[in-house]
């Protein structure tokens, strides 16, 4: 920290004393002799003091060697030395013939002298020490009261309180035996030069210091050999690294959140690589797979890139075989048309002269369709004027049942009724909604409406409980409560207990304060002195982890060397789990955790297909590809067998396509063959300059179609060929006229119609007829029947029982719903009697049943809640503990927040009147093995533990010898040049757990996976996606001359019935183009079109297709 003044030794004085921070004071080999200096000083001080008259009740023993002089006990001389003695040669206070000086509390006159429950300080070779040392020995306590300087390796043993150091372990002794090393915690080990080990049972005994760290890239890596280095823990005994900021230099520890952030970009990288392969091909960011792509080639599916080149392959050898053997297969279809049967005639005027009495019950029908539609006959009638509808209005009977066959019905289209005591309107299911998730508003605690209207049970976490039912919480706190009272009785009878044994601890305190008051002041300066170390630890001056005083950095040995911190222990390394993805690129020093190489891996591999699958190292296994018979394994040797044999192909076609286009320009302008076309007038003719009768349509395959033929003439001295519209028409005409599904057979015959009249079948018009008219007569009576009927609701979906009374709709059909709203939206259900309320219960509530249950748990929930006009129910009012809630879980979370704050009061009362009275608190298992400087933490909460270890930045930490924490917040346990390796460590799970080599290795091998030598992730990865961008313009290539070849097929319309329309045409689009030709024929009575077209694309695929309108 900042200060103007520094504690320097003074030699003099004997004691520390406050100088400017520019003085310089002694170092550490002058601090020995000046001890021993101060040392003989006060001992000559105390005897000078001695030969003054005092009231001493002890003794006092001064030993020499053998033959220096004669004891004696100077007895009562003076009075004042009573039991002391002088110049012993060790027959008093066990001198043991050495040199040394006594002091002790005993009365005893001889042998021994002290037996252990008697104060006294020892110097030199005594029975209790030997030369060069001194104790104190005090059993009920030692108070040291000033500055205390220690300048040798300093043991605390046992429970000892260090202000921001403590321990709870009845493990062995921290030992720290490497030079520098350091060793925090119960049976800690530092075995290794430099090394730092924090933790009970923590082991840092690394052997692999000089070995380079983990290089994962090309890149260099900072810090890469170890100077030392930091053990959390030891193999199998593992701990986390917790709270870790995210690493900003090359040297700091990765948090999980940066691998996590690695993740996200390799998640992109993932959707990415999904999205340029195409076919639907998906990246799961959970488990970084890539779903394979779907191609469809030629009408076939395949999920692999090798699958669509292997089709591609195929279907180009195929394509060049057809093209290549492309032949004059487009020719002319002879079709032969007999004469046309007319027979329709008789039944036309069969038909015509049906018996008027059919229309007048049309009439009639229509007339109670209408009313039935405009709500003027029935049981269900709607007014004309008001638009209400009513059911059975004049009519008696208190129930409208809706069920059917199939169980009750919903009814729906229900406007919310008025919610009150009188209310009899329909409540539809909005409203009870509302009032059930007011209520569950009210109760709290996540309470929520169900699908079926009820209303969930609220959790309420109560003491670390959880209970569904307000009851239970409110048991919960009674129960807690009575607890509470029992344990503060019982700490009021504690506290009176503990109250007598601190009386008595002060009584043995002033007693001891006497005794010790007469103690060299040399006790006060190395109090002082102990102090000042706290108080450097404290503020993070000192120690291995410090804290920077202006930026609030923690460093950890920062200032040492070491460039590998092992986390390894005696089951050898650890795993680090829980490792965010880190950044993946050629400066990145984060660590990458498994799932990302495995991503990576998995999601290369169903990208390459051909069977390329993620080996169980992290490898990826070679493709398969069977390419024009042949097979290879790599993406370059089946790329250049199809790129050969592309080649091959677009030679043969391209001059396929010169040879074919001079063809079918000569074909198409009617230039070569026995077809040709006068350039002049454009008549064709066929084989005009040749003999013959005859023209044979017939082939290999027996005859042949002939289409595209104009309407012909129709008359007795015609010779035109009649075609197969004219036919048809013909044939239609007369199929319509007889109806009854008669239809014209495929060669142009008319089947017998069949005419359901009545349930009797006839086929001919003569039959119907008859059948029809006594039906007639029939229906004529039945409809005056059927008007009466739905008037007295004895027919029709709404009927009334005559005997009960009872309404009923439609309860012989199916069907869960009835629909009560009509044209102006939902209407409200009125007159609604109160409905049967039970778990099975079907029956509609009104609005007065759903008043009455809102009600009453408006006043069961109390508080001042009430029930709104809509339903609801307003949030209650509560003053809980001078807090206003509005619901029952504010109240019990509000009353059991306290409950808790009161029983952690209670329980922190508990153990500190525990520690009084035990006296158990304290650190234990702090120990350094360092010829270094002091550590120093001068950051605002900085921490140094270590030999020369500084904590200059606020809330930093530096741990190790000449550790350095000069950035805030930060942890160190090297300096720069002397980085060490932090060992033991656990994999992290958490965003702000630290990774450890495992995971990165993981992290990597996935990431790479097995690529070809001198190629990189990206590199392979930019050739994969080129390849299948290759596919995809291909793809492009034939969808543009496809899109070309229907833009080619011509269809014109003709302007007059029976006439056609031969037309050709061109279209292009974008890289596509293709020539077609088409023929429309309207027929005589305008209502048929027929239109049919071929195309020819500039890829060399043949297009056809067929259209057949009817207008009416």
């Amino acid at each position: 920290m900042n200060k103007i003044y520094r504690i320097v030794w003074n030699a003099i004085s004997c004691k520390s004393v406050a100088v400017s921070e520019h003085a310089r004071g002694r170092g550490k080999s002058s601090g020995k002799s000046n001890t021993t200096t101060c040392v003989l000083k006060a001992v000559a001080l105390a005897a000078i003091t001695l030969s003054a008259p005092a009231a001493f009740a002890g003794n006092i023993a001064n030993c020499n060697k053998p033959g220096d002089g004669s004891g004696g006990a100077w007895g009562s001389y003076n009075g004042g030395w009573v039991g002391q003695t002088y110049n012993t040669s060790g027959s008093e206070l066990d001198c043991r013939h050495g040199s040394g000086v006594i002091l002790s509390e005993s009365t005893a006159a001889s042998g021994g002298g002290l037996d252990g429950a008697s104060a006294y300080i020892a110097i030199g070779s005594t029975g209790y020490e030997s030369t060069g040392q001194m104790t104190l020995h005090g059993p009920n306590g030692i108070t040291l009261d000033g500055d205390v300087l220690i300048t040798g390796n300093l043991t605390l043993g046992g429970n000892v309180a260090i202000p921001y150091f403590h321990s709870n372990s009845t493990l062995p002794d921290s030992v720290a035996s490497g030079t520098d090393a350091v060793a925090i915690g119960g049976n800690a080990i530092a075995s290794t030069a430099n090394s730092v080990a924090l933790g009970a049972d923590s082991l840092a005994d690394s052997t692999t210091l000089s070995t380079s760290g983990f290089k994962p890239g090309s890149t260099a890596i900072a810090g890469a050999t170890a100077a030392g280095e930091v053990s959390i823990g030891k193999a199998g005994a593992e701990r986390r690294v917790t709270n870790v900021a995210a690493g900003l230099n090359g040297t700091d520890a990765v948090n999980v959140s940066q691998l996590q952030s690695e993740d996200a970009k390799l998640n992109q990288i993932g959707a990415n690589t999904a999205a340029a392969l195409g076919g639907g091909s998906t990246y799961d960011s959970t488990t970084g797979a890539i779903t394979n792509p779907t191609y469809v080639i030629g009408g076939n599916t395949y999920n692999t890139i090798a699958g669509a080149f292997t089709d591609i392959d195929n279907r180009t050898t195929q394509n060049t075989t057809q093209i290549a053997n492309i032949d004059d297969r487009v020719t002319q279809n002879t079709t032969q048309i007999s004469n046309i049967d007319e027979r329709v005639t008789q039944n036309t005027t069969q038909i015509a002269n049906i018996d008027d009495r059919v229309t007048q019950n049309t009439t009639q029908i229509s007339n109670i369709t209408t009313q039935l539609n405009n709500g003027e006959v029935g049981l269900v009638q709607q007014d004309a004027d008001t638009g209400n509808i009513t059911v059975a209005k004049a009519l008696n009977g208190s129930t409208v049942d809706f069920a059917g066959t199939k169980g009750a019905r919903k009814l729906t289209g229900v406007a919310a009724g008025d919610v009150n005591t009188s209310s009899a309107d329909a409540i539809n299911g909005s409203q009870l909604y509302t009032v059930a998730e007011s209520a569950a508003s009210a109760i709290g605690g996540g309470s929520s409406v169900n699908s079926d209207g009820s209303i969930s049970a609220p959790t309420y976490v109560i003491g670390g409980n959880t209970y569904n039912t307000i009851s239970g919480a409110i048991t919960n706190i009674d129960d807690r409560t009575t607890q509470n009272t029992t344990q503060i009785a019982n700490i009021d009878d504690r506290v009176t207990q503990n109250t007598t044994q601190i009386s008595n601890i002060d009584d043995r305190v002033t007693q001891n304060t006497t005794q010790i008051s007469n103690i060299d002041d040399r006790v006060t300066q190395n109090t002082t002195q102990i102090s000042n170390i706290t108080t450097q630890l404290n503020n993070g001056e000192v120690g291995l982890v410090q804290q920077d005083a202006d930026t609030g950095n923690i460093t950890v040995a920062k200032a040492l060397n070491g460039s590998t911190v092992d986390f390894a222990g005696t089951k050898g390394a650890r795993k680090l789990t829980g490792v965010a993805a880190g950044d993946v690129n050629t400066s990145s020093a984060d660590a990458i955790n498994g799932s990302q190489l495995y991503t990576v891996a998995q999601s290369a591999a169903s990208a390459i297909g051909g069977g390329s699958s993620v080996n169980s190292d992290g490898s990826i296994s070679a493709p398969t590809y069977v390419i024009g018979g042949n097979t290879y394994n790599t993406i370059s040797g089946a790329i250049t067998n199809i790129d050969d044999r592309t080649t091959q192909n677009t030679t043969q076609i391209a001059q396929n396509s010169t040879d074919i286009s001079n063809l079918t320009t000569q074909l198409a302008s009617g230039q070569v063959g026995l077809v040709q076309q006068d350039a002049a007038t454009n008549g064709i003719t066929v084989a005009k300059d040749t003999g013959g009768t005859t023209v044979d349509f017939t082939g290999t395959d027996g005859q042949r179609t002939l289409t595209g033929i104009a309407a012909g003439a129709i008359g007795a001295s015609s010779t035109d060929a009649v075609n197969g519209s004219q036919m048809y028409n013909v044939s239609t005409s007369m199929a319509s006229a007889l109806g009854g599904g008669s239809s014209v057979n495929a060669d142009g015959t008319i089947t017998l119609p069949s005419y359901v009249v009545g349930g009797v079948t006839v086929h001919n018009a003569g039959d119907a007829i008859s059948n029809i008219d006594a039906r007639t007569t029939q229906n004529s009576d039945a409809i005056s029947s059927l008007a009466s009927d739905m008037s007295n609701g004895n027919v029709g979906l709404v009927r009334q029982d005559p005997s009960s009374r009872t309404i009923t709709v439609a309860k012989g059909t199916d069907g869960t719903v009835v629909d009560m709203s009509g044209t102006a939206g939902a209407r409200t259900v009125t007159g609604v009697a109160a409905g049967s309320v039970s778990a099975t219960s079907t029956d509609a509530v009104n609005g007065s049943q759903l008043y009455n249950i809102a009600q009453s748990t408006a006043s069961a929930i109390g508080g001042g809640a009430t029930v709104n006009a809509d339903g609801t129910i307003s949030g209650p009012t509560f003053n809980v503990g001078g807090t206003t809630v509005n619901n029952l879980a504010d109240v019990v979370t509000n009353i059991d927040t306290r409950m808790t704050h009161t029983t952690s009061e209670i329980n922190s009362i508990n153990n500190t009147l525990t520690q009084i009275a035990t006296g158990n608190a304290g650190v234990k298992y702090f120990h350094s093995n360092s010829e270094l400087a002091d550590s120093q933490a001068m950051g605002a909460n900085a921490v140094a533990i270590g030999g020369n270890a500084k904590a200059t930045a606020d809330n930093s930490v530096a741990i190790g010898a000449n550790s350095v924490a000069d950035r805030a917040n930060t942890v160190s346990v090297g300096a720069e040049g002397s980085e060490r390796q932090i060992t033991h460590v656990a994999a992290g799970t958490q965003g702000t757990d630290a990774v450890n080599v495992d995971q990165l290795n993981q992290m990597v091998s996935n990431a790479t996976g097995s690529l070809p030598a001198g190629v990189s992730a990206k590199d392979y990865t930019d050739q994969r996606i080129n390849a299948v961008q290759n596919s995809v313009n291909q793809v492009a290539k034939n969808a543009d001359a496809g899109v070309a070849s229907a833009m080619a097929m011509p269809n014109l319309t003709p302007s007059r019935p029976g006439n056609t329309v031969i037309a050709a045409g061109a279209g292009a689009y974008r890289s596509g183009s293709a020539v077609g030709v088409g023929a429309t024929y309207r027929s005589r009575n305008s209502k048929w079109l027929v239109n049919s077209a071929l195309s020819l694309s500039s890829t060399g695929d043949l297009g056809v297709r067929t259209h057949v309108g009817y207008e009416f």
